[in-house]
C-alpha cells in the first residue's frame, strides 16, 4: 500500500495520532469511533512520558525537571473533540468521559513521575517499549 497524497484531514489525524493514521490511511481500516479516542489517548501519553526523560540531564540529573510539563503536554495532546462517545452524545457526557480520561491520563503521570529514578536506573526508556508490527495480508 501507497499513501500517494495528504489531505487536510489526513495531516491532522497524525498529528494527533500517528498510530490512528497508520491504520486509517496506510491500511485503509475503519476504525470505530470508540476506538479512535483510546488512540488518541495512548499517544498523548507516550509524548508526555517521553518529555519526562528529555527532562533528565547527565550533569544535574532531575534537579531541573517538573512534573508539569509532561502533564501539560498530555492535555494538550489529548483536547475533549478527540472523545467520541457511542450512544446518545451530548456535549456534557463528551466532557464527563474527557474529564476521566484526563484525571486517569494524570494519575498515569504522576505514577510514571514517582518511578522514573528506579526506571532509569534499571535501563528501562518508553522507547524501548514500543515493538514493530508484523501483519499478515
Amino acid at each position: 500500500m501507497i499513501i500517494d497524497r495528504l489531505t487536510p484531514s489526513g495531516l491532522s489525524t497524525f498529528e494527533q495520532c500517528p498510530v490512528s493514521y497508520f491504520y486509517r490511511y496506510y491500511l485503509e481500516l475503519p476504525l470505530p469511533d470508540d476506538q479512535k479516542m483510546h488512540l488518541f489517548f495512548g499517544t498523548a501519553i507516550h509524548e508526555a512520558i517521553d518529555n519526562i526523560y528529555e527532562q533528565y540531564d547527565e550533569e544535574t540529573g532531575w534537579e531541573h525537571s517538573e512534573v508539569s510539563i509532561p502533564k501539560t503536554i498530555f492535555k494538550s495532546k489529548f483536547p475533549i473533540d478527540c472523545v467520541t462517545v457511542v450512544g446518545k452524545v451530548t456535549a456534557e457526557t463528551q466532557k464527563e468521559v474527557w474529564e476521566a480520561m484526563v484525571k486517569d491520563g494524570l494519575g498515569i503521570l504522576d505514577a510514571y513521575w514517582e518511578e522514573k529514578e528506579r526506571l532509569l536506573a534499571a535501563g528501562v526508556l518508553p522507547k524501548q517499549f514500543e515493538i514493530p508490527m508484523k501483519f499478515k495480508p
